[in-house]
């Protein structure tokens, strides 16, 4: 479980958000739980449905909210002189979501030199996991 090296405090948070600018725009918001656990949030909006006859988030909102949620774990907790560049994901859905808030959770599997793996879940209200995605992002000094 990776944890960021500062207390985070509505400040910082919002920083660490508006360095993506699409993380801004969608409206991430980072939470940090009593023992230090970073969740991601993403806030219901209108904007983001996909499906509107069953009111179903659309998938690749769902998709970029993963991979922001990760690029933004590794901001706030590997040392790098650049943003991670998202060299490949992979997303399982597992079940629709619906139009309520929805959180994320990112494991750090293997952080090397260069590359760093994470593996991201998110969920809505009732704790069942809607989509996983996994990812691998080049922090490495030379570009690819």
């Amino acid at each position: 479980m990776a944890y960021f090296n500062f207390l985070l405090d509505e400040k910082n948070a919002r920083d660490i958000v508006n360095s993506i600018p699409y993380a801004a725009y969608l409206d991430i918001r980072l939470q940090q739980t009593i023992n230090g656990e970073i969740i991601f949030h993403l806030p219901f909006a209108e904007k983001n449905i996909g499906n509107p006859v069953i009111r179903a988030l659309h998938g690749g909102i769902l998709a970029s909210f993963l991979e922001c949620s990760a690029a933004l774990m590794i901001i706030g907790t590997v040392s790098h002189d650049h943003l991670p560049k998202c060299v490949n994901q992979t997303t399982e859905y597992l079940s629709s979501a619906k139009d309520v808030d929805t959180f994320a959770k990112v494991k750090m599997n293997r952080v090397g030199r260069r590359v760093i793996h994470t593996m991201t879940s998110c969920w809505q209200e009732e704790g069942k996991i809607l989509v996983n995605a996994h990812a691998r992002f080049f922090v490495g000094g030379s570009s690819i």
